[in-house]
Parts: C-alpha cells; structure tokens; sequence
C-alpha cells in the first residue's frame, strides 16, 4: 500500500491519527534520551530508600516525553535476606497513551538480575538505570545505581536524522582495545620483573622484600578493621535464643567504643538476649533506649544493626527489636511484628504511652484477678475460686499521653480477686471468692467489665465462670466437683490470639473420716498454665490426705478448693493474677 504525507484538508478528505505523526518523526528521531545537558533524566540517589529522575527530555518510537523537574519515586524495602536489583524505565503506553516513569521490581535472588523490558505492540520501554538493593538495606547508595543511557540495547541517545549512534558498538570497541592493550603490558611487565630479579643484588632484593611484608600486614590490619568494615551476617549456628555467638576471620581481638555490627539471628530471642563476639564475653543486647530486649523481639532470619557502647550493644533506630514508641512501666512482653504491628501484654500495674508513628487506635482486652478457694472446715470441703471476668474493646491514642493499667491481683483463700482496669474507664472485674458457707459452693464469677467506647466485640464486659463446688460433708467418700471455663457469647473466655483464659477453680476432695479417699477435681480448660490459679492444699485424716482442687488455667484462673481434712484442713489456693493485652496495627 501506498501513503504520503501531510496534505491540507479540503472537505475532511485527509485526516490523521496521533499514530501518523508518530510514525513520521519515528522516521528520523531515534529511541533514547537527550545527549544535553549531561544529567537529562539521570537517576540519583536522594537518601533512605529514595531516589530523583532530573528534568530531561526522551523520544520513543516518534512519540515526545519531557520531565519539567526533578521527579522523585520511592523504592521497596530490603529483603532480609536476598538481593535484587529494580530498574527505572520510561513506558510508552498505548492503551493509557501517555509515557510515564516507572519501576520495574526486581525478583529477590542471591545473585540477582534485572527485569526484562517489555517491547509490544502496546508498551514500549525504555530502560535509563539499574538500582542493586543488597539484602538488609536501609538506604540506596550512588555507587549501586547503574546509568543505562548510553546502552544502546535498553536505552542510547537521541543522534542523527535517520538512526541513532550504536553506542553499545562504541563501547565493544572501547573495551577491546583496553583488553588488548592489557595483554600486550601484562607480558612486557612479567619480562621487566624477571629482569629486575637478575639485576638486583642481595641487599636492594631484601629490602624489597620488606616492603612487601609491611604491606602484607598492613592489608591484614586493615581486613581486621571491624569499625571500618562492619560485619554483617548469620549468627553461628550453637546459638541459643538468649545468647547469639558470631565468630570473625580474621578474629576480633576487643570490644571497643562504636563497634558496629548486623546480624541475623537463628531463632527468636528470648527476655534479655546477649551476644558474644569470638569469645571475648557475653554482652546484653538493648533497645535504643537502654532497656533490655523482651521475648520476640528479635526474629528469626531477620537483620539486627547494633553498636557498642561502654558494655552494652545498643539497637540502631529503626532496626526493630521493639516497636519504636511503646513504652510501659511494668512488667509486661511487648512482641514487634513490624515497625507498625505489635502487642503488648501488661502482667503488672503501670502506664503505657504510644508515640505519634503507631496506628490511631488500640485494641484491649481485659481478665480480672480470680478468686481464691475456700478452706475446708470441720464438715466441709473448700470450693474453688470463681474466674475472673473479661472485656474487650478499643480505644483512639492520644500521642505521648499516658495511660493508666491497674491489672488486678488474684484474691487469696476466700477472697475475690481485683479488677484489671484501662484508662480507668474500662473494667474486668476479679472472681468471687469461694463460700465456706455449707461447706460446699464455689466461688462466683467476676463480673463483666463496663465499656464508655464503642466496642468492636460486645456492648459490655462478660462474667467468668463459677468455681467447681467441693463434695458433700466429709463422712463420705467422693472426689471433688470440677471448674468450668469463663464464657461470653457463648464462647470461652478467648483474647484476640484466640488462647482461653479465665478457667474457674476446682472444689477440694472429701473422703472417709478414718482413711482420706478422694481425688481432686479438674478445673475448667485453659490455653496455657501462666497467671493460673494455685490448688488448694491437701487436708489430711488420719494417715491419708484428701486432695486439693487443682487452680484453673490461663490468666485470672480461680483458686482450687481446699482438701477436707480431720487432722489438717486444707487451705484454699490463690487465684491467677488478671491480664491487659493492648495491639495495634492489625
């Protein structure tokens, strides 16, 4: 087929499309950039994981594109582990028929490579630069940003009327004549140095020869330099959670003041890890605040940048190992599942303060102390303690504002556990403590807390369990009732993580006035034995003891019921202390 161009038009005779034009100056502009000013469209490196395109201007396939300024883009995080390298291009795309500045992700390798370009009938690339993320990195350097301007197979320059200058040609020939010439020097440089050997006499030869030996060690001191060249790498592999070991070639002969290093641990901390470089000492790991790490907040398979000061490695900021702006005053576990994601469970009083980088709101759940079983008397058995109630809801954050957590005790023999508050304004009441009272109740739940927000999972608090009831009076034989989870909703007394707290005590034992038979009961189920309640203490008849019941499980468990005795009556044990657990970011 025939076609000439452009013409007037006389009656709409002769009409063009955007495409027409293209493929007009596409005839003699070629693909790339602008050789002028040198910086058009050149990537550099502008601090963190970001990067600038200067202002410049580009041609592809007969279709213009012009940057009027400094145009900035963001770039993906590290891997922990792998390397990648992404890719800066310009795409022409037909279907959204613009031009854009885009980033092609590269895939995570040990040895990594950069991403194809995608040349169709609808997008067309360009590729102007090569970034290289090494695993762990924190900020992009200049000297790991490749220029693909002058590659003529990704990008070339804008030259000539007809076809652009084959740069990747120039640059073949370039790199030939340099291998040439190499060559031919290498071998005149082995002759010059065999001469040399014939010329020298013994003196001049051992001198030269202790320059090469002070060199030596002048290379060796300098690979030793571990302030200058940080270590970066896995921990060795006898580690344990709570004492890391690395060792170095060449070893490190002493700890000194601004020794940096990253590592990578092999299994989650635990409380209070330690690190321990080439057998120089055990030295605890703290956050940047100089509090020693929790349980967790370290992770397996993750970098960790420290630095030594005095005896202590502190956690470099924004290197994890706690959640940046979490603080608490007591005992508590806070878990970082990223630098935004995490919880916190309190065990003790205290206040908690968020910063203004965390998420605007909080979720809480609540258990309030149980209650502690009764003692058994002279015609009874001791009940078990009640469970403490439960509450969940959530909260706004008000940055660097304290927040007042009372977590409520467990209630001693026959005693009702305190209540576990947040703000003041949200409560799980504690359980009831057990009735002596006829020798057999068990204790009452803990109330349901009150909720002043809006709660994501109920209108209130909900009640924990009853304790187990003890048997019937002593003079005769059984074993002793059983406990019973807290529930809400149908459902057991569950935190967000699904683990069931709040398990109602066990009733004491009764049993034959001369021989003491009788086993305890079980109290209701629970997750996991932490902040459980304490059985109730065997009682004895004779030369046999009647059995204590067994304390429920989980946080804010109820006491078990004393055992019935003639000769020693058994004490009723202490309920489990309650929980606050405050997350965010989920």
């Amino acid at each position: 087929m025939q076609k000439s161009s452009f013409f007037n038009s006389i009656n709409g005779d002769r009409k063009y499309n955007a495409s027409d034009y293209a493929a007009y100056f596409g005839s003699f502009i070629g693909n790339g950039v602008y050789p002028n000013p040198g910086n058009n469209l050149a990537v550099t490196a502008v601090g963190g994981m970001n990067i600038s395109v200067a202002a410049g201007k580009a041609w592809i396939n007969g279709y213009y594109y012009e940057n009027t300024g400094t145009f900035n883009i963001s770039i993906d995080a590290a891997d922990g582990v792998l390397k990648r390298i992404d890719r800066i291009v310009l795409r022409l795309d037909h279907l959204n028929r613009q031009i854009v500045l885009s980033v092609l992700k590269g895939t995570p390798a040990s040895t990594p490579t950069a991403s194809l370009l995608t040349r169709t009938s609808d997008i067309y690339e360009l590729g102007i630069a090569d970034i290289l993320i090494n695993n762990g990195d924190t900020a992009i350097l200049q000297g790991n940003i490749t220029d693909q301007r002058l590659n003529n197979d990704l990008c070339g320059i804008v030259h000539g009327t007809v076809e652009q200058v084959n740069t990747s040609e120039i640059f073949n020939q370039y790199q030939a004549a340099l291998d040439s010439f190499k060559k031919e020097k290498y071998v005149d440089f082995i002759t010059w140095v065999e001469n040399l050997k014939d010329i020298l006499d013994e003196n001049t030869a051992g001198n030269l020869l202790n320059s090469i030996n002070d060199n030596t060690s002048n290379l060796d001191a300098h690979s030793s330099d571990y302030v200058r060249q940080p270590f970066s790498g896995k921990v060795d592999n006898n580690s344990t959670s709570t004492d890391y070991k690395v060792t170095l070639t060449p070893p490190l002969t002493a700890y000194v003041d601004g020794l940096p290093i990253t590592i990578i641990p092999n299994v989650d901390c635990g409380v209070s890890p330690t690190l321990n470089i080439c057998g120089l000492g055990t030295t605890p790991l703290l956050d940047a605040d100089g509090v020693a790490l929790t349980a967790g907040a370290m992770k397996a398979n993750k970098p960790y940048s420290f630095v030594r000061v005095g005896n202590n490695f502190f956690i470099r900021n924004g290197s994890g190992g706690k959640p940046l702006g979490v603080n608490y005053t007591g005992s508590c576990k806070i878990v970082a599942e990223t630098a935004t994601k995490g919880y916190i469970e309190c065990y003790s009083s205290g206040t908690l303060s968020f910063s203004d980088r965390l998420p605007q709101t909080v979720d809480v759940f609540l258990a309030g102390g149980g209650g502690g079983g009764s003692s058994s008397g002279n015609s009874y058995v001791g009940g078990g303690g009640g469970a403490g109630g439960y509450t969940k809801t959530f909260y706004k954050v008000k940055p660097s504002t304290p927040v007042a957590i009372y977590v409520g005790s467990g209630g001693t023999a026959g005693s009702s556990g305190g209540s576990s508050t947040y703000t003041g304004l949200t409560s799980a009441s504690g359980g009831g403590g057990a009735t002596s009272s006829n020798g057999a109740n068990g204790g009452s739940a803990g109330g349901g807390g009150m909720v002043l927000s809006t709660s994501a999972w109920s209108s209130g608090g909900i009640a924990g369990s009853n304790g187990g009831n003890g048997t019937p009076p002593h003079y005769n034989t059984g074993s002793s009732g059983a406990g019973s989870n807290g529930t809400g909703q149908g459902t057991p007394t569950t935190d967000f993580f699904g683990r069931i707290h709040a398990a109602g005590g066990a009733g004491g034992a009764g049993g034959n006035t001369s021989t003491g038979v009788g086993a305890s009961g079980d109290p209701g189920t629970s997750s996991f034995t932490a902040g459980s309640g304490s059985a109730g203490q065997t009682g004895s008849v004779g030369v046999m003891g009647c059995a204590g019941g067994n304390g429920g499980g989980g946080y804010g468990g109820g006491g078990g019921g004393g055992g019935y005795g003639s000769s020693t009556r058994g004490t009723g044990g202490t309920g489990g202390s309650g929980v606050v657990i405050v997350r965010w970011g989920y």
